[in-house]
């Protein structure tokens, strides 16, 4: 059971305009991930085979347990700080409530 700690995730500024970096202890990142913006939610979920649009492999930085990726936005305006997975959240889908 993942404590508290590891059901967040921080947003900060990315490293290109239309990108933010998500960084996170949670053991969720150790596999490559597929995201989508709908309704004011980032959805993260384990990537598949046929998956090839938005993918994303979390780097984990050995030094603080931290892994860290990078999504584009594009235009949506999403607040840079630390947020907690939402209750509907999965052990296959993380939901993010950002609006």
């Amino acid at each position: 059971m993942e404590n508290n700690k590891q059901k967040e995730l921080n947003i900060s500024k990315g490293n290109r305009h239309f990108n933010v970096q998500i960084t996170s202890k949670s053991f969720f990142f150790n596999e490559p991930i597929v995201y989508s913006l709908e309704d004011g939610c980032i959805y993260l979920r384990h990537s598949t085979i046929d998956d090839y649009k938005n993918k994303v492999v979390p780097q984990l930085d050995r030094k603080n347990g931290f892994y860290h990726l990078f999504i584009s936005v594009g235009d949506e305006e999403i607040e840079l700080k630390k947020y907690d997975f939402e209750d509907d959240s999965t052990e296959d889908c993380v939901i993010i409530y950002y609006a």
